[in-house]
């Protein structure tokens, strides 16, 4: 059986060591803090530069869908002036297929960017569409008395067809402005989030080092009275 002197020699040996497993713990507390939120901040920061990096496609695949409506849109009109110089019933086939062509690209471009319409392709769409819609029920059924195919119909076609494609290529020029715009507040926005997350992250570790000081001073400060006592 061991003795109160071996017993009481145990205990104080033992006692240090559980003081400093005890006062490690707001140490280690603070270092696992630091630690989940820099790697917090390091996701936040790879899913910015992503998403950085993906907006100017974005941008770029809608300013090229709106370029190539409007363009559609030109080349349907100088067939339809094709067709008034001389007309074939192969030429007026090609613009009808045309005509149905360009009433599906529309209604894909709608569809597409109903949520996501960040250069005005709602526009150009409100613009083109109305004057498909007429030329297509023209190219089918005529105007008044005068058949499709009448050079009274093919004259109002082209004209419509003009004034649509003529709205549509002043609209254009918005559309680069409006991108470079996009780009500039997205890019300061991004910009200003990550000046957050900077700041966030030198105060968790300004609190931290301020922390380990302090544990340090109560770890000192246990040792020394365990040696005065």
């Amino acid at each position: 059986m061991r003795s109160i002197k071996e017993a009481l020699f145990e205990s104080s040996d033992t006692q240090p060591i559980t003081q400093l497993l005890r006062s490690a713990i707001p140490f280690v507390v603070c270092l696992s803090l630091v630690i989940g939120a820099s790697s917090a901040i390091y996701y936040v920061q790879s899913s910015l530069s992503e998403i950085e990096e993906a907006l100017p496609v974005t941008l770029s695949n809608q300013e090229r869908d709106i370029r190539l409506l409007v363009q559609d849109m030109g080349t349907l009109m100088q067939n339809i002036e094709f067709v008034r110089t001389e007309f074939t019933p192969l030429r007026f086939r090609r613009i009808v297929t045309q005509t149905d062509s360009l009433s599906l690209s529309l209604e894909a471009a709608r569809t597409s960017y109903r949520f996501n319409d960040l250069l005005g392709i709602s526009v150009i769409h409100a613009t083109l569409n109305p004057a498909i819609y007429d030329i297509k029920n023209w190219l089918a059924n005529g105007i008044y008395n005068f058949d499709a195919r009448s050079a009274q119909t093919m004259e109002l076609v082209e004209q419509r067809a003009r004034g649509a494609y003529d709205q549509a290529t002043g609209q254009l020029e918005n559309v680069s402005k409006t991108a470079v715009k996009v780009l500039g507040a997205q890019a300061q926005r991004i910009q200003t989030f990550r000046n957050i997350l900077i700041a966030h992250d030198l105060g968790l570790s300004v609190a931290w080092v301020a922390s380990a000081k302090e544990c340090g001073r109560a770890q000192q400060k246990r040792r020394t009275d365990t040696f005065s006592s």
